[in-house]
């Protein structure tokens, strides 16, 4: 493809280990990276640390490849205490026009991202593909983050043989299009997941592009793929499923004491062609979801304004797999940045103006 632009990374390492950026900031608009380089680059490393950082985006025209985060066979990688924001990418010109990405991720081992704030861009974390000519695969631990305004918030695809990936307690929501927890599988079909305790809400139910809370494609679903415990939030409109995999004739593993509710109407399923326009039809077709319960009521504090905490008293705060709460917000820990480590603002500085 062609795009404007010669740069490359910002901060990372080729071929070094056991580095940390701890305490940093960049402007995409002064900082350009090229096709498929990535602003936070981790290759062929182990150890790297990249921690309280802020990343802030720009309308940029890169060719392929347009993401912020892009490992390529890299091990114990750790994202940590972040805000990446306002990142589009224009294709124009581009044999692979493709638009912009939080991560592409290759081979990326026994990664951490956590407590993280990801907006304004159109995709969010990709496990995307393999590395060391398909030896290494995707995996490690997602959680404590938030993710607004993306088309997929988590999406998955070229995941590893043995290692489970696990995604807790992430807050992802209003997709426009597409879904929350994306299970691509391009390649291979999406395997070895552990995915509990996350919170869809707002998925657009008035957009045609809409598919569901939880989407699969392409090659379906693989082994041991375990969903619960997750709260799916759809708003009204004809389109938007609770669990979308009308595409595949495949299922995860576990389905079960997840949440649905969608405004103005009962939530729809869809598997292997078929439409579902009640639980109780689900669950007959594919013996999934036993525990699982749809919602007549709004399952967060204030949705309108995008308080999606569980109030006391709903059913969603008994409705998990041990009895507690589903969603995000069942998590002791911060959802998003957490600013309770960080030392006090310095105080009584003063600027020195330039003779």
């Amino acid at each position: 493809g062609v795009g404007r632009g010669n740069g490359g990374p910002m901060i990372g390492a080729y071929g070094r280990n056991y580095v940390t950026f701890d305490g940093f900031y960049i402007n995409m608009a002064e900082a350009y990276m090229s096709e498929d380089s990535g602003v936070i680059r981790a290759e062929s490393s182990v150890g790297l640390h990249f921690r309280n950082f802020v990343i802030k985006g720009a309308t940029l025209n890169v060719a392929s490849n347009a993401v912020v985060y892009r490992p390529n066979d890299a091990r114990d990688t750790v994202l940590s205490n972040f805000r990446v924001y306002d990142f589009v990418n224009v294709p124009t010109g581009s044999n692979t026009p493709q638009t912009a990405l939080f991560s592409d991720q290759y081979g990326d081992l026994n990664v951490l991202i956590e407590h993280f704030e990801i907006s304004g861009i159109d995709q969010g974390i990709f496990f995307k593909g393999s590395a060391n000519n398909n030896q290494n695969w995707n995996y490690g631990t997602i959680q404590y983050g938030i993710i607004r305004g993306a088309a997929s918030c988590f999406r998955f695809n070229a995941m590893d043989a043995t290692h489970v990936t696990t995604v807790q307690y992430n807050l992802c929501y209003d997709m426009p299009t597409t879904g929350g927890i994306y299970l691509s599988s391009e390649t291979t079909p999406a395997r070895n997941l552990l995915i509990h305790h996350n919170t869809v809400a707002r998925l657009n139910g008035a957009n045609s592009n809409a598919n569901g809370g939880i989407y699969s494609r392409s090659r379906g679903v693989g082994s041991n793929v375990i969903i619960r415990d997750n709260l799916i939030d759809i708003s009204s409109g004809p389109y938007g499923r609770g669990v979308d995999f009308g595409e595949v004739p495949t299922l995860a593993q576990q389905l079960d004491y997840n949440g649905y509710y969608k405004a103005g109407s009962s939530p729809r399923f869809g598997f292997n062609g078929i439409e579902y326009p009640a639980m109780s039809h689900w669950r007959s077709a594919t013996g999934h979801d036993a525990h699982s319960q749809v919602f007549t009521t709004s399952p967060f504090v204030n949705r309108s304004a995008a308080d999606f905490r569980v109030p006391a008293g709903h059913p969603a705060r008994t409705a998990s797999s041990t009895g507690g709460e589903i969603g995000a917000f069942a998590a002791t820990r911060t959802i998003g940045v957490d600013l309770s480590g960080l030392p006090p603002a310095p105080t009584g500085l003063r600027i020195q103006p330039q003779p």
